[in-house]
């Protein structure tokens, strides 16, 4: 009898420990998509949109100065702005557009191309958003208060990139990853719920990029993937070990773009010239221990474009060029490559088809072909760009049939749900 009371006892204090190391909190809305890879889990929308876009069911126009996308749950629009040259806020929309409420978050960055920049990233009752000025922030969202900040020119690092920190934080489960870029603590693993340090790495001790880490899952093993100013690095999840760097210098400015994996191999872009910059893939071995350089394209200019990978193919834009490319992930050899009216951009993908947002303010709907892509359809959005240069830096989002796009102060709502499915 006490053998089976026993044995009870430690299957139940099993399950508990097997409970609690298995249940984590869902991410309700990311940076890029639920993959931080660009893709969104739509269906049911338009596989072809009338002459003038499709209908746009609001604008929301006092957001003022902000790059950043929004972050969206299903009751709520989250998004960051700066009604004046200084302060950012934080805006809690509904889903018609009209506003909850709004919180001073703090100091937002004020210069060269002032406004916020982070996409919040949400997680159960708590969003997570890292300033301009280096703060990152967790926000309870039903008390609409500030749980805990840290400010990593006072904690972790002592310069702040050119244009101010653009990161989104990493989330998984309750760990937040993310690159204050110092000498020492170069990228941190902090606990969500709290902000207490879990682990530091001193990385490659150079300084912080604009680039949003991910987490790899290769061969089994957690691996984040971070940028700073001139290296790729790959780092235990788990452990915070440095398991390789990769050199990859930008050529003019700091590496903007989000890093993508895709069978066993990661990819980032950045401006090329001279050299630097450019594509580069590289080869995971030895469950993440090792890396090496497959191939890289220093002919391809992507500032911020991202890279889509999709069907074994490398879609990509080109840097204030009027041209894209389409590549073999594997070898980096050209599929196709074409010309368009587009102007730069970024590629996002839902439901069979890419959504290439122009900085100039052309909205595509695209189609894999064999020769690269086919353009089904396209409208241009009614907007202002100022001078000298005010381009749709913001990502789109897609979420449940509806096409958000961020343009300074304005929030735009498109319906994009296809009402035959």
């Amino acid at each position: 009898m006490k053998r089976s009371l026993h044995f009870a006892t430690w299957l139940l204090l099993c399950l508990i420990i097997f409970f609690c190391y298995s249940c984590t909190t869902a991410i309700e809305s990311d940076w890029l998509g639920p993959n931080r890879n660009g893709k969104y889990p739509a269906s049911g929308l338009l596989s072809e949109w009338p002459e003038d876009g499709p209908v746009l069911l609001w604008k929301y126009d006092s957001l003022n100065w902000g790059h950043s996308s929004p972050a969206i749950t299903g009751d709520a629009i989250y998004i960051t702005g700066m009604p004046d040259s200084t302060s950012g806020y934080l805006y809690c929309l509904d889903l018609n557009g009209k506003l909850r409420w709004r919180d001073l978050y703090g100091a937002e960055f004020k210069s060269n191309y002032t406004g916020s920049r982070s996409a919040p990233v949400i997680a159960g009752n708590y969003l997570y958003l890292i300033t301009g000025a280096g703060e990152l922030i967790c926000y309870d969202l039903p008390k609409k208060t500030k749980r805990w900040s840290i400010d990593f020119l006072e904690e972790f690092s002592d310069s702040l990139p050119t244009y101010g920190h653009a990161q989104s934080p990493l989330i998984v489960g309750n760990r937040i990853y993310c690159v204050p870029g110092g000498k020492e603590h170069n990228v941190v693993c902090l606990n969500r719920k709290s902000g207490k340090l879990i682990w530091s790495c001193k990385g490659a001790s150079n300084n912080p990029s604009y680039s949003s880490p991910i987490l790899v899952n290769h061969d089994g093993r957690k691996i984040v993937v971070a940028i700073t100013q001139d290296e790729i690095m790959g780092i235990d999840a788990r452990r915070g070990e440095l398991l390789w760097t990769v050199a990859f210098h930008p050529f003019f400015v700091n590496h903007i773009n989000t890093p993508v994996y895709h069978n066993g191999i990661v990819y980032m872009a950045s401006e090329a010239g001279k050299g630097k910059g450019g594509i580069i893939a590289i080869q995971l071995h030895n469950r993440g221990s090792e890396a090496e350089v497959l191939w890289e394209r220093k002919d391809i200019r992507n500032m911020l474009a991202g890279l889509m990978i999709h069907n074994n193919r490398l879609y990509s834009g080109m840097y204030r060029q009027k041209k894209w490319i389409c590549l073999d992930p594997y070898t980096g050899q050209t599929i196709s490559q074409w010309q368009d009216e587009t102007y730069s951009g970024n590629i996002t993908y839902a439901d069979g088809h890419f959504y290439v947002l122009s900085y100039g303010g052309t909205v595509n709907l695209w189609a894999e072909a064999d020769t690269g892509i086919s353009i089904i359809s396209r409208f241009k959005m009614d907007i202002e760009l100022y001078y000298p240069f005010s381009p749709l830096w913001a990502y789109p989002v897609i979420k449940d049939k509806v096409l958000y796009i961020r343009h300074k102060g304005n929030l735009f709502a498109y319906d994009i749900g296809d009402k035959s499915r």
